[in-house]
């Protein structure tokens, strides 16, 4: 026989299991609903159109430098590292958050080109100007100018509007999806570059150095940057890269 006691345990104890019920189908009731009511995440845009970006007259635009280049002698890429830390990087460093993508260009061929180094940004037309007027002003421009380092310079109109896509200095030949993807990669390339460059020379270069002495931290520096490339190249970029598309073969072209 049971007490009245007992009776009252088990009471308690069926209406504590009773209410736990309870509590959990109103949870799973309420997360059905939720589930129900959710709108369908959105892929958030990663590339905006032009007339999505805060700023005026978007578009690319472009400072290059022509590096004199001798016959019968190897081009100075070394000047290319100068006018990188020299000329863009303080530009880069007062106006890169407006800047909403930027990359360097190095080439050299035997051709009317010649041996140039660029500066090419996605940015409005009016910062744009404060950027081309810096790169105008430069102090280091004028002394490799005067020097006969640089035959010469060039800067695109801050009102340029030819180039307005973001996908418009990319290759023609990718893929689209690629061609609008791309300057977000080089340009990460370029600011790891435009970094290494600082590690290796700013803590040679002093204020009241001539061009030689300039030319000649920079060519140590180009070689040292060189050094890292073949040595670690494989593994840092390449194998990082490969790994993120999956291990899977790709053809190489030089």
């Amino acid at each position: 026989m049971f007490s009245a006691r007992t009776f009252r345990a088990i009471g308690m104890s069926l209406l504590s299991i009773n209410l736990r019920l309870l509590m959990l189908s109103i949870m799973i009731a309420l997360l059905m609903s939720g589930c129900q009511t959710l709108a369908p995440q959105q892929l958030q845009t990663l590339t905006f159109a032009p007339e999505d970006l805060e700023m005026s007259n978007p578009g690319w635009r472009r400072c290059y430098f022509k590096i004199d280049w001798p016959k019968d002698s190897e081009a100075r890429f070394e000047i290319d590292l100068l006018l990188a830390h020299q000329v863009f990087a303080p530009v880069l460093n007062q106006y890169g958050d407006s800047l909403y993508r930027w990359r360097f260009h190095r080439r050299a061929a035997r051709d009317p080109g010649g041996h140039q180094f660029s500066l090419l940004f996605y940015s409005g037309s009016d910062i744009a100007e404060k950027v081309i007027i810096q790169v105008a002003h430069s102090e280091i421009t004028r002394h490799l100018i005067d020097e006969g380092v640089i035959e010469a310079s060039y800067c695109s109109s801050s009102e340029d509007e030819t180039q307005t896509l973001i996908s418009d200095t990319s290759d023609p030949a990718w893929p689209d999806a690629i061609q609008r993807q791309w300057p977000a990669f080089i340009m990460g390339v370029s600011m790891t570059w435009l970094g290494l460059i600082d590690e290796v020379a700013s803590p040679l270069v002093k204020q009241d150095m001539n061009v030689k002495q300039l030319i000649e931290i920079y060519s140590d520096a180009e070689q040292q940057l060189i050094s890292m490339w073949t040595i670690n190249g494989q593994h840092v970029f390449l194998h990082h890269l490969s790994a993120l598309f999956g291990y899977e073969a790709l053809l190489i072209r030089y």
